[in-house]
Parts: structure tokens; sequence; C-alpha cells
């Protein structure tokens, strides 16, 4: 935001970033996780797999 000195947020509840999709009161569980199921490719490695593959710069960062 070039040339903005300060951004006002206002919450509602008590607690700020609790609203919907993520609150029990205004949300279902089946939307909770904020993806449908449908969305998520399938799995074809283990974790350990994948991450065996992956730059070992990137993996040991401090």
């Amino acid at each position: 935001m070039e040339g903005a000195d300060s951004v006002t947020l206002f919450e509602k509840g008590d607690d700020a970033g609790v609203g919907m999709p993520y609150s029990p009161e205004t949300a279902s569980k089946a939307v909770l996780a904020n993806i449908a199921s449908i969305e998520i490719p399938p799995v074809t490695s283990t974790y350990l797999d994948w991450l065996e593959e992956q730059d070992p710069d990137l993996r040991h960062r401090p």
C-alpha cells in the first residue's frame, strides 16, 4: 500500500480472525479445513520420500 501510514482493523469478536469459515459457531465441520476433499490430489509417495527428493540446502535451513 504505497503511501499508507497505517492500517486499521475492526473485529466484532473478542479474538481476531476467528470468523467464517473458522468459527465452530458459523461453520460446519465440513468447511473448517477450508478445502474440499476433491481438491486434494492423490498421495503418490510418503512424506519421507518427498522430503528426501527436496534440495538438501532447503531441508537444512536454520
